[in-house]
């Protein structure tokens, strides 16, 4: 049901690339509501990136529509606000690192929508701040290790102050612990703004964290419910190509060998958390 509440409208949206006989996207009819975090899941070719990018208008429909704040992604005059509203963070940060410095790579977005110095100032710093980037602000991006690189990017899209940051698999070129801190870094800023998110990803323990998992399949959504709701059926997941998290793998063999454990434990906390009571 639409509200005024939807930030973020896809109604009946197809998108073929060109030459391509089928459509990477099909038949979307889907919301993002204000400051809610949406997980999209979903295996190789699904068509999560395909999604992901027009939710700022980097591409358009073949059919359909985008609406983002009411306003349609196929205006031309209406872009830059759009870009302005939706941030887009993708998978390899050298992509979008412009600049010869970190702190006028975060300046790039706000300077280029004309923003007087002054408040181009306080917003790179704030950026620099909440990214935990403040003492490496004089130094070149490529000297910046891949953790670091994903942190400048993601402080270039915050510098925008967008209503809603969508991240195209941030994290899939970092390790364990690079991970982890870029995910505490978006929730953290996410819970101080208020901002929507939506996280392209393939790992089912980030997806956790969301408020609501999209499991895409053959260009489409089939799946659209809180985590908990969407990982306990395994045929779902199967079907689109994708495996439980691996708490959630261990309590079924556990239980296959006899163990008395729930059908839905999801993370390593909540299996520890059983195994203990038992």
């Amino acid at each position: 049901m639409k509200t005024e509440q939807n930030f973020i409208s896809f109604d009946g949206v197809s998108y073929f690339y060109e030459g391509g006989e089928s459509p990477a996207i099909n038949n979307i009819n889907a919301e993002i509501r204000r400051g809610e975090f949406i997980a999209v899941l979903g295996a190789n070719g699904s068509g999560k990136s395909t999604l992901a990018r027009h939710m700022n208008a980097l591409l358009l429909p073949s059919r359909g529509r985008v609406l983002v704040n009411g306003m349609d992604t196929r205006n031309a005059d209406k872009t830059m606000e759009i870009r302005r509203l939706v941030g887009m963070v993708f998978q390899n940060p050298d992509n979008q690192l412009v600049a010869a410095l970190v702190e006028e790579d975060v300046a790039f977005g706000p300077e280029n929508i004309g923003l007087e110095p002054g408040e181009i100032i306080a917003r790179v710093d704030a950026a620099l701040r909440v990214a935990g980037l403040e003492n490496l602000r004089n130094r070149p991006p490529h000297l910046l290790s891949g953790g670091q690189k994903q942190r400048l990017a993601i402080a270039g899209a915050l510098a925008m102050r967008p209503d809603c940051l969508v991240l195209d698999e941030p994290t899939a070129m970092l390790d364990p612990g690079g991970r982890k801190e870029i995910l505490s870094l978006l929730l953290n800023f996410k819970k101080e703004r208020g901002m929507a998110m939506v996280f392209i990803t393939h790992l089912m323990e980030e997806a956790l964290l969301s408020d609501r998992v999209w499991v895409m399949a053959r260009g489409r959504i089939i799946a659209d419910g809180s985590p908990r709701q969407v990982f306990r059926d395994t045929r779902l997941l199967d079907n689109a190509g994708l495996e439980p998290t691996p708490a959630a793998l261990t309590a079924a063999r556990l239980k296959k060998a006899g163990w008395d454990l729930p059908d839905d434990i999801l993370d390593l906390d909540e299996l520890v958390d059983f195994l203990c009571r038992l």
